[in-house]
């Protein structure tokens, strides 16, 4: 019998797509976006959002729209 010390890595590798959609790097003021997945992130004073949607269904365009904010209850935090 071959021993297949890979077999548990490999399928692990892909079930640990979904733990992050958004990544900080390693210079601190990095953010990288992984998924193009629709999602709210508060980080370092500001609001991310990431907007998506199909054109057209199945194997149409894909728009995606990313904006960033001041979050104001952090605004709010800071002026206290």
């Amino acid at each position: 019998m071959r021993c297949r010390c890979c077999y548990g890595t490999g399928v692990e590798s892909f079930a640990k797509l979904g733990d992050g959609l958004y990544f900080e790097g390693a210079e601190k003021d990095e953010l990288w976006v992984s998924q193009f997945v629709p999602s709210v992130l508060r980080w370092r004073g500001a609001v991310v959002s990431l907007r998506s949607a199909l054109e057209g269904g199945g194997c149409a365009a894909m728009h995606v729209s990313l904006s960033l904010t001041p979050d104001a209850g952090a605004a709010a935090g800071a002026a206290a």
